[in-house]
């Protein structure tokens, strides 16, 4: 049987960068357990688009010794999108691009994307089918109020950890076990 190598996408919030994953030690544990990670910087005010052009260019462009692209295909398995971050897909959807962002990343990864709730459930609705992981801190009542939004629009699993708004940083070990108990759970990307 072969492995299923999984592939994550990591935005941050308005007040973090990239280098946030690597100092919480959210990086390591996710290569640890064998998870390949691309954090990147992208901006909170970035749209869909921007998005898909950087995961374009990362699934052409190849490590600097020679090897394989940095995306080895579409779809990524995941992208976490904390906070702010998940603008930038709340883009795609309101703009119909939500088929467009699905058959790029299997599994959206929304941290107390509090944006949402500027959003109908039947604005939202274009996102039925695709598997979300919405995860919040406990001591954030809007990050609990825009993942409970997403269980409501798209079957979403919600996971509550111990945690303010950025409960990554608050809980990283329960953060990085409970994307990967969802990623063991995603069917193999041959079945699809």
């Amino acid at each position: 049987s072969s492995t299923t190598s999984h592939h994550l996408v990591l935005l941050h919030g308005a007040a973090f960068t990239k280098e946030d994953w690597k100092t919480s030690g959210i990086l390591q544990s996710f290569c640890r357990q064998h998870v390949t990670v691309t954090a990147l910087d992208l901006s909170v005010q970035a749209k869909h688009k921007e998005l898909i052009r950087v995961l374009d260019a990362l699934a052409s462009e190849t490590l600097r010794d020679g090897g394989a692209p940095l995306l080895s295909s579409f779809p990524v398995t995941g992208l976490v999108t904390p906070s702010a971050s998940g603008s930038t897909i709340l883009d795609g959807i309101m703009t119909g691009q939500a088929d467009v962002l699905k058959e790029m990343i299997r599994l959206w990864i929304p941290v107390a994307a509090n944006a949402s709730l500027r959003y109908s459930v039947e604005e939202l609705s274009n996102v039925k089918g695709w598997p979300i992981l919405a995860i919040y801190g406990d001591q954030d009542p809007a990050g609990k109020k825009s993942s409970e939004l997403w269980r409501e629009v798209a079957s979403a699993t919600v996971v509550e950890l111990k945690g303010r708004h950025p409960v990554y940083l608050d809980s990283p070990v329960e953060f990085v076990e409970t994307i990967m108990q969802l990623l063991g759970e995603l069917p193999h990307p041959d079945l699809l």
